[in-house]
Protein backbone atom coordinates (compact mmCIF):
# COMPACT_ATOMS: atom_id res chain seq x y z
CA UNK A 1 0.00 0.00 0.00
CA UNK A 2 1.55 2.93 -1.07
CA UNK A 3 0.95 6.91 0.72
CA UNK A 4 -0.58 9.23 -1.30
CA UNK A 5 -0.82 13.07 -0.42
CA UNK A 6 -4.27 15.04 -0.23
CA UNK A 7 -5.39 15.03 -3.39
CA UNK A 8 -8.24 17.57 -4.96
CA UNK A 9 -10.54 16.26 -7.97
CA UNK A 10 -10.71 17.86 -10.94
CA UNK A 11 -14.29 15.94 -11.68
CA UNK A 12 -17.19 15.13 -8.90
CA UNK A 13 -19.94 13.39 -10.03
CA UNK A 14 -22.42 12.10 -7.18
CA UNK A 15 -24.34 9.31 -7.97
CA UNK A 16 -28.06 9.04 -5.99
CA UNK A 17 -29.10 5.73 -7.65
CA UNK A 18 -26.04 3.60 -5.40
CA UNK A 19 -25.03 6.38 -3.02
CA UNK A 20 -21.39 6.39 -4.79
CA UNK A 21 -18.99 10.28 -5.28
CA UNK A 22 -17.16 9.38 -8.50
CA UNK A 23 -14.08 11.68 -9.30
CA UNK A 24 -11.29 12.37 -11.16
CA UNK A 25 -8.33 13.01 -9.48
CA UNK A 26 -6.18 16.01 -10.55
CA UNK A 27 -2.49 13.84 -9.43
CA UNK A 28 -2.85 10.99 -11.85
CA UNK A 29 -6.31 11.53 -14.05
CA UNK A 30 -7.66 8.13 -12.88
CA UNK A 31 -11.42 7.78 -11.95
CA UNK A 32 -12.09 7.13 -8.46
CA UNK A 33 -14.98 5.54 -6.79
CA UNK A 34 -15.91 6.30 -3.06
CA UNK A 35 -18.73 3.93 -2.22
CA UNK A 36 -21.41 4.93 0.49
CA UNK A 37 -21.48 4.20 4.47
CA UNK A 38 -22.84 1.18 4.26
CA UNK A 39 -20.23 -0.84 2.12
CA UNK A 40 -17.11 1.14 4.33
CA UNK A 41 -16.36 3.62 2.30
CA UNK A 42 -14.32 1.43 0.37
CA UNK A 43 -12.28 3.22 -2.70
CA UNK A 44 -11.93 1.49 -5.80
CA UNK A 45 -10.10 2.80 -9.13
CA UNK A 46 -11.73 2.38 -13.04
CA UNK A 47 -9.35 -0.21 -15.05
CA UNK A 48 -8.68 1.65 -17.92
CA UNK A 49 -5.09 0.31 -18.89
CA UNK A 50 -6.38 -3.46 -20.56
CA UNK A 51 -9.25 -4.72 -21.92
CA UNK A 52 -11.27 -6.39 -19.21
CA UNK A 53 -12.69 -9.68 -20.23
CA UNK A 54 -16.66 -10.08 -20.50
CA UNK A 55 -18.68 -9.87 -17.34
CA UNK A 56 -15.58 -8.53 -15.06
CA UNK A 57 -15.65 -5.83 -12.92
CA UNK A 58 -13.86 -2.44 -14.12
CA UNK A 59 -13.83 -1.35 -10.86
CA UNK A 60 -10.83 -2.53 -8.54
CA UNK A 61 -10.08 -2.11 -4.77
CA UNK A 62 -7.36 1.20 -4.52
CA UNK A 63 -5.31 0.03 -1.89
CA UNK A 64 -3.48 3.47 -1.32
CA UNK A 65 -4.09 5.94 1.09
CA UNK A 66 -6.16 8.35 -0.73
CA UNK A 67 -7.06 11.32 1.42
CA UNK A 68 -9.70 13.44 -0.19
CA UNK A 69 -11.02 16.41 1.68
CA UNK A 70 -14.24 15.21 2.02
CA UNK A 71 -15.45 18.18 4.33
CA UNK A 72 -13.68 20.79 2.90
CA UNK A 73 -15.54 23.82 2.09
CA UNK A 74 -13.11 25.45 0.00
CA UNK A 75 -13.88 22.26 -2.62
CA UNK A 76 -17.24 22.66 -2.52
CA UNK A 77 -17.89 26.53 -2.22
CA UNK A 78 -20.36 26.20 0.28
CA UNK A 79 -22.57 24.82 -2.22
CA UNK A 80 -24.76 21.98 -0.51
CA UNK A 81 -25.89 21.13 -3.61
CA UNK A 82 -21.92 19.75 -4.86
CA UNK A 83 -21.10 16.37 -5.77
CA UNK A 84 -18.99 15.98 -2.75
CA UNK A 85 -21.38 17.88 -0.26
CA UNK A 86 -24.39 15.56 -1.40
CA UNK A 87 -21.98 12.31 -0.63
CA UNK A 88 -20.88 13.79 2.64
CA UNK A 89 -24.28 14.60 3.76
CA UNK A 90 -25.57 10.56 3.69
CA UNK A 91 -22.42 10.12 6.54
CA UNK A 92 -23.82 10.01 9.85
CA UNK A 93 -23.55 13.22 11.80
CA UNK A 94 -21.10 11.71 14.64
CA UNK A 95 -18.51 10.81 12.19
CA UNK A 96 -18.85 13.37 9.91
CA UNK A 97 -18.80 16.49 12.53
CA UNK A 98 -15.40 14.63 14.31
CA UNK A 99 -13.51 13.60 11.33
CA UNK A 100 -14.09 17.76 9.70
CA UNK A 101 -12.00 18.64 12.55
CA UNK A 102 -8.41 17.40 10.64
CA UNK A 103 -8.12 18.94 7.32
CA UNK A 104 -6.24 15.84 6.75
CA UNK A 105 -6.78 11.64 6.29
CA UNK A 106 -10.58 12.73 6.12
CA UNK A 107 -11.14 9.74 3.80
CA UNK A 108 -8.83 7.73 5.77
CA UNK A 109 -11.19 7.96 9.02
CA UNK A 110 -14.22 7.42 7.12
CA UNK A 111 -13.21 4.11 5.85
CA UNK A 112 -12.03 3.11 8.92
CA UNK A 113 -15.12 4.26 11.22
CA UNK A 114 -16.88 2.38 8.63
CA UNK A 115 -15.33 -0.97 8.79
CA UNK A 116 -15.68 -1.21 12.32
CA UNK A 117 -17.76 0.19 15.51
CA UNK A 118 -14.17 0.19 17.67
CA UNK A 119 -13.14 2.75 14.66
CA UNK A 120 -16.21 5.42 15.35
CA UNK A 121 -15.92 4.66 19.30
CA UNK A 122 -12.14 5.65 19.20
CA UNK A 123 -12.77 8.69 17.26
CA UNK A 124 -15.18 9.71 19.52
CA UNK A 125 -13.42 9.11 22.26
CA UNK A 126 -9.02 9.94 21.70
CA UNK A 127 -9.78 11.91 18.28
CA UNK A 128 -5.91 12.71 18.19
CA UNK A 129 -4.72 9.60 18.76
CA UNK A 130 -7.06 8.13 15.61
CA UNK A 131 -5.84 10.53 13.51
CA UNK A 132 -2.48 9.81 13.89
CA UNK A 133 -2.68 6.04 13.97
CA UNK A 134 -5.49 5.74 11.21
CA UNK A 135 -3.24 5.67 8.24
CA UNK A 136 -0.43 2.92 10.14
CA UNK A 137 -4.24 1.02 10.84
CA UNK A 138 -4.81 0.99 6.88
CA UNK A 139 -1.84 -0.19 5.47
CA UNK A 140 -1.38 -2.77 7.96
CA UNK A 141 -4.80 -4.03 7.34
CA UNK A 142 -4.64 -3.83 3.51
CA UNK A 143 -7.78 -2.20 3.21
CA UNK A 144 -9.08 -5.44 4.37
CA UNK A 145 -12.32 -4.47 7.09
CA UNK A 146 -12.04 -7.64 9.06
CA UNK A 147 -8.41 -7.02 9.80
CA UNK A 148 -9.15 -3.18 10.92
CA UNK A 149 -11.41 -4.47 12.93
CA UNK A 150 -9.17 -7.08 14.56
CA UNK A 151 -6.49 -4.55 15.14
CA UNK A 152 -8.67 -1.78 16.75
CA UNK A 153 -9.01 -3.95 19.49
CA UNK A 154 -5.32 -3.75 20.57
CA UNK A 155 -4.63 -1.36 23.71
CA UNK A 156 -4.39 2.14 23.00
CA UNK A 157 -0.40 2.15 23.05
CA UNK A 158 -0.16 -0.99 20.82
CA UNK A 159 -2.33 1.63 18.20
CA UNK A 160 0.28 3.97 18.53
CA UNK A 161 3.33 1.31 18.35
CA UNK A 162 2.11 0.46 14.58
CA UNK A 163 2.57 4.17 13.69
CA UNK A 164 5.62 5.43 15.61
CA UNK A 165 7.25 2.39 16.92
CA UNK A 166 6.96 3.15 21.00
CA UNK A 167 4.09 1.63 23.36
CA UNK A 168 3.66 3.63 26.20
CA UNK A 169 0.77 5.32 27.93
CA UNK A 170 2.88 8.99 28.23
CA UNK A 171 2.53 9.08 24.49
CA UNK A 172 -1.06 8.51 24.49
CA UNK A 173 -1.34 11.78 26.87
CA UNK A 174 0.60 13.55 24.59
CA UNK A 175 -1.33 13.14 21.80
CA UNK A 176 -4.32 14.24 23.55
CA UNK A 177 -2.72 17.90 24.31
CA UNK A 178 -2.45 18.25 20.39
CA UNK A 179 -4.32 20.90 19.08
CA UNK A 180 -6.33 20.02 15.76
CA UNK A 181 -3.92 20.68 12.67
CA UNK A 182 -4.76 23.99 10.61
CA UNK A 183 -3.88 22.69 7.20
CA UNK A 184 -3.98 19.79 5.17
CA UNK A 185 0.08 20.28 4.64
CA UNK A 186 -0.03 19.09 7.99
CA UNK A 187 0.88 15.42 8.43
CA UNK A 188 0.81 12.85 11.00
CA UNK A 189 4.51 11.95 10.12
CA UNK A 190 5.68 15.22 11.78
CA UNK A 191 3.99 14.40 15.10
CA UNK A 192 5.16 11.08 15.08
CA UNK A 193 8.71 11.70 14.16
CA UNK A 194 8.53 14.22 16.95
CA UNK A 195 7.28 11.30 19.19
CA UNK A 196 9.98 8.92 17.98
CA UNK A 197 12.53 11.24 19.65
CA UNK A 198 13.38 10.74 23.63
CA UNK A 199 14.61 14.25 23.97
CA UNK A 200 11.19 15.47 22.51
CA UNK A 201 9.13 12.87 24.74
CA UNK A 202 10.90 14.59 27.73
CA UNK A 203 9.86 18.22 26.86
CA UNK A 204 6.50 17.48 25.50
CA UNK A 205 5.10 15.66 28.58
CA UNK A 206 5.27 18.29 31.11
CA UNK A 207 3.20 20.83 28.69
CA UNK A 208 -0.20 21.48 29.60
CA UNK A 209 -1.33 22.34 25.66
CA UNK A 210 0.85 21.91 22.47
CA UNK A 211 -0.62 24.25 20.21
CA UNK A 212 0.65 23.30 16.16
CA UNK A 213 3.22 26.41 16.00
CA UNK A 214 5.33 24.85 19.29
CA UNK A 215 5.04 21.60 17.47
CA UNK A 216 6.48 23.11 14.41
CA UNK A 217 9.02 25.05 16.66
CA UNK A 218 10.01 21.33 18.45
CA UNK A 219 10.32 19.68 15.52
CA UNK A 220 12.68 22.36 14.05
CA UNK A 221 15.14 21.90 16.85
CA UNK A 222 14.55 18.03 18.12
CA UNK A 223 18.16 17.22 17.10
CA UNK A 224 19.38 20.16 19.22
CA UNK A 225 17.94 18.85 22.45
CA UNK A 226 21.26 17.35 23.43
CA UNK A 227 22.05 21.39 24.00
CA UNK A 228 21.06 21.85 27.41
CA UNK A 229 20.11 25.66 26.53
CA UNK A 230 18.06 24.87 23.74
CA UNK A 231 16.34 21.91 25.84
CA UNK A 232 15.54 24.15 28.63
CA UNK A 233 14.20 27.14 26.19
CA UNK A 234 11.38 24.35 24.49
CA UNK A 235 10.54 23.07 27.85
CA UNK A 236 9.94 26.16 29.22
CA UNK A 237 6.32 27.83 29.65
CA UNK A 238 6.84 30.99 27.00
CA UNK A 239 5.02 30.99 24.01
CA UNK A 240 6.10 29.93 20.13
CA UNK A 241 6.45 33.10 18.94
CA UNK A 242 8.86 34.09 21.83
CA UNK A 243 10.01 30.92 22.19
CA UNK A 244 11.09 30.79 18.47
CA UNK A 245 12.72 34.18 19.14
CA UNK A 246 14.76 33.11 21.99
CA UNK A 247 15.67 29.84 19.93
CA UNK A 248 17.09 32.10 16.80
CA UNK A 249 19.13 34.32 19.02
CA UNK A 250 20.55 31.45 21.29
CA UNK A 251 21.18 29.40 17.48
CA UNK A 252 23.25 32.07 15.95
CA UNK A 253 25.18 32.60 19.51
CA UNK A 254 25.66 29.06 19.32
CA UNK A 255 27.13 29.19 15.68
CA UNK A 256 29.09 31.45 16.22
CA UNK A 257 30.59 29.84 19.71
CA UNK A 258 31.19 26.88 17.47
CA UNK A 259 32.98 28.13 14.42
CA UNK A 260 35.29 30.00 17.07
CA UNK A 261 35.77 26.91 18.62
CA UNK A 262 36.81 25.07 15.63
CA UNK A 263 39.11 28.13 14.27
CA UNK A 264 40.99 27.90 17.33
CA UNK A 265 41.12 24.02 16.89
CA UNK A 266 39.65 23.52 20.42
CA UNK A 267 39.36 19.59 21.26
CA UNK A 268 35.37 18.49 22.03
CA UNK A 269 34.16 22.30 21.50
CA UNK A 270 30.89 20.86 20.52
CA UNK A 271 30.83 19.08 23.91
CA UNK A 272 31.91 22.37 25.62
CA UNK A 273 29.26 24.38 24.07
CA UNK A 274 26.53 21.53 24.53
CA UNK A 275 27.21 21.78 28.45
CA UNK A 276 26.68 25.69 28.77
CA UNK A 277 23.24 25.77 31.18
CA UNK A 278 22.35 29.33 30.79
CA UNK A 279 21.89 31.72 27.79
CA UNK A 280 24.98 33.84 30.09
CA UNK A 281 27.46 31.13 30.25
CA UNK A 282 27.06 30.77 26.49
CA UNK A 283 27.39 34.35 26.03
CA UNK A 284 31.07 34.30 28.34
CA UNK A 285 32.15 31.34 26.55
CA UNK A 286 31.32 33.36 22.87
CA UNK A 287 33.25 36.39 24.40
CA UNK A 288 36.40 34.59 25.96
CA UNK A 289 36.96 32.64 22.41
CA UNK A 290 36.42 35.79 20.53
CA UNK A 291 39.20 37.18 22.47
CA UNK A 292 41.33 34.55 22.56
CA UNK A 293 40.98 34.52 18.62
CA UNK A 294 41.80 38.50 18.63
CA UNK A 295 45.16 38.59 20.88
CA UNK A 296 47.70 39.43 18.96
CA UNK A 297 49.47 36.37 19.13
CA UNK A 298 47.06 34.56 18.38
CA UNK A 299 45.87 36.57 15.12
CA UNK A 300 49.21 36.65 14.26
CA UNK A 301 49.54 32.98 13.52
CA UNK A 302 46.02 33.21 11.94
CA UNK A 303 47.32 35.43 9.30
CA UNK A 304 50.03 34.63 8.75
CA UNK A 305 48.14 31.34 7.76
CA UNK A 306 45.23 32.90 5.81
CA UNK A 307 48.20 34.79 3.79
CA UNK A 308 49.07 31.81 2.03
CA UNK A 309 45.69 31.00 1.56
CA UNK A 310 43.65 32.07 -1.76
CA UNK A 311 41.65 35.26 -2.36
CA UNK A 312 37.76 34.87 -1.10
CA UNK A 313 35.14 34.34 -4.48
CA UNK A 314 33.70 37.80 -5.59
CA UNK A 315 31.91 39.04 -3.83
CA UNK A 316 27.93 39.32 -4.59
CA UNK A 317 27.43 42.55 -4.37
CA UNK A 318 30.07 45.40 -5.45
CA UNK A 319 30.96 47.80 -2.66
CA UNK A 320 31.25 51.39 -2.20
CA UNK A 321 33.88 54.04 -0.85
CA UNK A 322 31.56 53.64 2.50
CA UNK A 323 30.87 49.68 2.11
CA UNK A 324 33.59 47.41 1.37
CA UNK A 325 33.74 43.42 0.58
CA UNK A 326 36.60 41.83 2.60
CA UNK A 327 38.14 40.17 -0.23
CA UNK A 328 40.58 37.82 2.10
CA UNK A 329 40.69 35.75 5.25
CA UNK A 330 43.65 38.15 6.40
CA UNK A 331 41.38 41.28 6.15
CA UNK A 332 38.32 39.15 7.67
CA UNK A 333 40.74 38.16 10.82
CA UNK A 334 41.89 41.72 11.04
CA UNK A 335 38.12 42.84 10.74
CA UNK A 336 37.80 41.06 13.97
CA UNK A 337 40.52 42.39 15.68
CA UNK A 338 39.44 45.72 15.12
CA UNK A 339 35.93 45.60 15.85
CA UNK A 340 36.18 42.75 19.13
CA UNK A 341 33.85 39.85 17.63
CA UNK A 342 34.23 36.91 16.28
CA UNK A 343 33.93 37.71 12.04
CA UNK A 344 37.34 35.97 12.19
CA UNK A 345 36.12 32.47 12.68
CA UNK A 346 34.01 32.29 9.54
CA UNK A 347 36.41 32.25 6.90
CA UNK A 348 36.09 28.77 5.60
CA UNK A 349 31.79 29.69 4.93
CA UNK A 350 33.17 32.20 3.05
CA UNK A 351 35.09 30.18 0.85
CA UNK A 352 32.01 27.95 0.82
CA UNK A 353 29.68 30.90 -0.24
CA UNK A 354 27.88 30.58 2.43
CA UNK A 355 27.82 33.72 3.62
CA UNK A 356 29.63 37.13 2.59
CA UNK A 357 31.10 40.33 4.81
CA UNK A 358 31.62 44.12 4.69
CA UNK A 359 33.34 46.40 6.42
CA UNK A 360 31.26 50.07 6.70
CA UNK A 361 33.68 52.78 7.48
CA UNK A 362 31.11 55.48 7.44
CA UNK A 363 29.11 57.33 8.87
CA UNK A 364 29.75 54.50 11.67
CA UNK A 365 32.06 51.53 12.07
CA UNK A 366 30.51 48.12 11.86
CA UNK A 367 30.59 45.16 10.04
CA UNK A 368 27.59 43.91 7.87
CA UNK A 369 26.92 39.95 6.82
CA UNK A 370 24.80 38.65 4.19
CA UNK A 371 23.96 34.72 3.44
CA UNK A 372 22.15 33.23 0.23
CA UNK A 373 18.59 32.09 0.68
CA UNK A 374 19.16 28.82 -1.46
CA UNK A 375 16.71 30.35 -4.35
CA UNK A 376 19.84 32.29 -6.14
CA UNK A 377 19.12 35.33 -3.95
CA UNK A 378 21.04 37.03 -0.94
CA UNK A 379 19.57 38.25 2.24
CA UNK A 380 21.03 40.53 4.71
CA UNK A 381 21.73 38.39 7.95
CA UNK A 382 23.04 41.22 10.47
CA UNK A 383 24.93 44.32 11.32
CA UNK A 384 27.58 44.54 13.79
CA UNK A 385 29.02 47.66 15.65
CA UNK A 386 32.22 47.82 18.09
CA UNK A 387 32.21 44.68 20.33
CA UNK A 388 28.81 43.36 18.80
CA UNK A 389 26.72 46.46 19.57
CA UNK A 390 23.87 47.48 17.61
CA UNK A 391 24.45 49.75 14.04
CA UNK A 392 22.86 52.64 15.11
CA UNK A 393 20.34 54.69 12.29
CA UNK A 394 22.43 56.40 10.07
CA UNK A 395 24.10 53.02 9.75
CA UNK A 396 21.15 51.39 8.93
CA UNK A 397 20.29 54.27 6.35
CA UNK A 398 23.46 54.52 4.88
CA UNK A 399 23.31 50.21 3.99
CA UNK A 400 19.89 51.00 2.58
CA UNK A 401 20.72 53.38 0.89
CA UNK A 402 23.67 51.29 -1.00
CA UNK A 403 21.10 48.00 -1.29
CA UNK A 404 19.21 50.52 -3.47
CA UNK A 405 21.59 51.75 -5.63
CA UNK A 406 23.13 48.00 -6.68
CA UNK A 407 19.09 47.28 -6.87
CA UNK A 408 19.54 44.48 -4.30
CA UNK A 409 16.45 42.73 -3.16
CA UNK A 410 16.38 41.94 1.05
CA UNK A 411 14.47 39.17 0.93
CA UNK A 412 14.94 38.77 4.58
CA UNK A 413 15.84 41.00 6.99
CA UNK A 414 16.93 39.75 10.70
CA UNK A 415 13.75 41.03 12.87
CA UNK A 416 16.04 43.52 15.87
CA UNK A 417 16.07 45.67 12.09
CA UNK A 418 13.18 45.22 10.55
CA UNK A 419 11.54 48.57 13.33
CA UNK A 420 14.80 50.48 12.34
CA UNK A 421 15.02 50.35 8.83
CA UNK A 422 13.92 53.14 6.71
CA UNK A 423 10.47 52.94 5.02
CA UNK A 424 11.13 52.90 1.11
Amino acid sequence: MTCLVSQEPTFCHYDEEDGSLCCVMKQHRKRLRIRPWGECCRVEYLQESRLLHPGENPWIDALDEIDLPIFSTRLTGGDLSHPIALYAATLPPDVADAAAVFPSSQLVLLRICASSERGRQLLRLHPNLFWLVAPSLLRHANGSPEMLHDLLGLRQRELLALACGKSRQSLIRIAGKISPPKSAQTQQSLVLDILRSEESIEVLRHKKELPWDMLNVINLWKTHLDDKIIHSILASDMPAQEMETALADQGRIREDTLCLGQTLRIVEAQRIVQTCTSWQQLLHLHDLWTERLNTLRELDRQIRRAKQSAPFPPPPIPGNGHIQPIINAAELLEEGRIMRHCVGSYTGSVRKRERYFYRIVQPKRATLEIAPTGSGHWELRQIKGYHNAGPGKGVLAAVHEWLQLEQFHILKLPWRLREQTPAT
